[in-house]
């Protein structure tokens, strides 16, 4: 059997020392890695939460222990680097709608043809934890693979602020979590999803986004695209969000929530070559070439589509 192995890149900015853990330090971040230093190279697996001012710890999270998807109740196997904190799981002769996790919901590939026919399955768990401004994001993931082909995906996301403390935890996704988003202020909180995520060339589902309005703790819009784009993105651009949806042409879509404002606009691949910063008003884009010191503002309210949030 083909096991399938994923290996996900923690990204964060600083690291710091405690006892029985290497780290560096950045005396500007309140967020700091610990990782273990008896393996060169080896994998974060905690954060410190440090004042600033007095560098006295506040808090830790342990990356590893904390991981809801390194609990379920299945055989893990060996095959994994002996550093490797993630774990894998058999799972022999379960049907999928029976696999039970300690976290969210199992998520199964959309138009999945003869679910009983797969019955040597492997669980993998992963880890990705993210400074995103004010806010220490970390994403827990499962996916649950057949010979390559991802079946099943569960998303836990964990928002904290800066002193430790756990603002909020999203396990109820209906979707996979392909890309997140994080705007400035901790409020907004958006992800696309569907899309193509292994070597098989049928998407996991059809892509889209979701914005969640975490104080109200309501989704505040939703976008599905059916076979229309290949790939959905989102980031945050301050306190608003980015969607960017690509196919042939791509289509460009911000969120203003203070105005309560959605605009969008196509652009074609050369249009899009030619794009040089995203500002508070519109888009700069350079004329003619990417050398040329000409550029010309499109603006939100005038050039792009403009609709009410609803």
């Amino acid at each position: 059997m083909k096991k399938s192995y994923f290996i996900i890149t923690i990204i964060l900015t600083t690291i710091l020392n405690s006892a029985g853990l290497s780290q560096n330090q950045d005396i500007e971040s309140p967020y700091q890695l610990v990782y273990e230093d008896t393996i060169p190279y080896s994998k974060e697996v905690a954060i410190n939460f440090v004042d600033t001012v007095t560098q006295q710890i506040l808090n830790t999270f342990n990356l590893v222990e904390n991981n809801p998807f390194n609990k379920p109740k299945y055989p893990e196997t060996d095959e994994k680097p002996q550093d490797e904190k993630n774990k894998v799981y058999q799972i022999t002769n379960i049907p999928l709608e029976n696999i039970n996790l300690p976290e969210g919901n199992l998520v199964l590939r959309k138009n999945l043809e003869n679910p009983e026919q797969y019955t040597e399955l492997t669980g993998s768990s992963f880890y990705q934890a993210t400074v995103d401004d004010n806010f220490l994001v970390v994403n827990y993931s499962f996916y649950l693979t057949s010979f390559g082909m991802v079946l099943g995906r569960s998303d836990a996301i964990f928002i904290f602020e800066s002193n430790g403390n756990l603002l909020h935890k999203l396990n109820d996704f209906d979707t996979n979590v392909r890309e997140w988003a994080l705007t400035e202020n901790g409020r907004y909180f958006s992800y696309a999803f569907g899309s193509i995520l292994d070597e098989w060339s049928g998407p996991f589902s059809d892509a889209g986004y979701k914005i969640i309005d975490l104080q109200k703790n309501e989704i505040a819009y939703e976008e599905s695209f059916v076979n229309k784009f290949n790939e959905v993105r989102t980031r945050s651009f301050n306190n608003m969000i980015k969607v960017s949806c690509h196919s042939i042409n791509f289509l460009y879509i911000l969120f203003d929530f203070k105005k309560n404002k959605k605009y969008s606009r196509y652009f074609t691949r050369e249009e899009k070559n030619l794009w040089k910063r995203f500002t508070e008003d519109g888009l700069e884009i350079y004329i003619n070439n990417r050398q040329s010191n000409n550029f010309k503002l499109l603006n939100y309210e005038n050039d792009f589509k403009v609709e009410d949030i609803k």
